[in-house]
């Protein structure tokens, strides 16, 4: 029988991995709420960089231009990747008609993998950086490319406080996906018969 404890090395190695993952994170997210203009001088606690980021039209309307983008690649690679028909033949050939057996039948087998692949496709879209600087004209500045020509001058405090928005909004859709999945998941276990 394997042994399930974690010996002293792999705790530490584990604490080390984590620390070297979200570590940078976390003083990230601390530095955003720095009083200073200096990002590696603290000055105290102050939202001042918040203020000037949503004082900032040319990031905010990047912001939004990314994730409009991101949004409609998403989905329109979300769609082209369902339109797998040989689970809805099994289905016509049962007597279903096509749009019953897609609704009925493979609608319900492909929901993890179809939310899960808009999911990603979201966010190599919205995190793309080089295909963004290719095809972009003048006018469609995206976030990435934004942030990218304010840290080449130095780091502004108001680019921490537009990744930590960020990293908040991912946090949030990822408590809606995990609540949404519980919730799913127990929906089924009620409905299935004893």
């Amino acid at each position: 029988m394997a042994r399930n404890r974690l010996s002293s090395f792999n705790l530490a190695s584990l604490a080390l991995g984590f620390a070297f993952l979200y570590l940078p994170i976390v003083i990230l997210v601390i530095y955003s709420f720095n009083d200073s203009r200096l990002v590696t001088v603290w000055g105290g606690w102050s939202l001042r960089w918040y203020r000037e980021l949503f004082n900032d039209k040319a990031m905010i309307e990047a912001a939004w231009m990314s994730l409009g983008v991101a949004s409609a690649s998403a989905s329109i690679a979300t769609l082209l990747g369902t339109l797998d028909r040989s689970l809805e033949e099994a289905a016509m050939d049962l007597g279903c008609n096509p749009l019953h057996a897609f609704l009925a039948v493979t609608l319900p087998l492909i929901a993890p993998a179809i939310v899960a692949g808009w999911m990603l496709a979201f966010t190599l879209s919205l995190d793309d950086l080089v295909i963004a600087s290719f095809t972009t004209g003048p006018g469609s500045t995206t976030l990435p490319i934004r942030i990218y020509s304010e840290v080449r001058l130095g780091v502004k405090p108001e680019i921490n406080a537009i990744c930590t928005l960020v990293i908040a909004l991912i946090a949030v859709v990822i408590v809606v996906a995990s609540l949404a999945s519980k919730l799913s998941s127990r929906q089924g276990e009620s409905a299935a018969p004893l």
